[in-house]
């Protein structure tokens, strides 16, 4: 795993630890952070003109690289906010879709996902119902 860490160019070492960086400071922003909140910091748009499809996969590829070196399981809501915080950084916008569903026990199970245009930098669950 080191060799192919190594042979990653200079560009992808470094946005994977940004992204490392990033869903470290997502999942403390997460539990410390009232969630009425959060809005201020996620929620920023820009103008989209031209949205290099490249990118966003490069993107993708560093934060679910990054999720491997985490000292927890990540759930969907932190690579999503960190996601979310990277694409701000770069001036991409993106939506953050939040949504439910009832598991056959009757428990509720909630689930997050990110998208840019129609490209989903966080996958989405095809039974889960869309809060948005």
């Amino acid at each position: 795993m080191l060799i192919r860490f190594f042979k990653l160019s200079f560009k992808e070492k470094s946005l994977f630890f940004k992204a490392l960086f990033l869903i470290y400071y997502a999942k403390i922003y997460l539990i410390f952070v009232p969630v009425k909140k959060w809005k201020i910091k996620t929620d920023k748009k820009f103008e989209n003109n031209k949205i290099d499809l490249n990118e966003l996969k490069v993107l993708k590829k560093a934060i679910l690289r990054a999720n491997k070196f985490s000292f927890w399981k990540n759930k969907c809501i932190v690579m999503c906010i960190a996601s979310k915080f990277l694409l701000n950084e770069r001036k991409i916008s993106s939506e953050l879709h939040l949504s439910v569903k009832l598991n056959n026990y009757k428990n509720l199970k909630a689930h997050a996902w990110l998208s840019v245009a129609d490209f989903q930098f966080v996958s989405e669950n095809e039974n889960f119902v869309n809060l948005n």
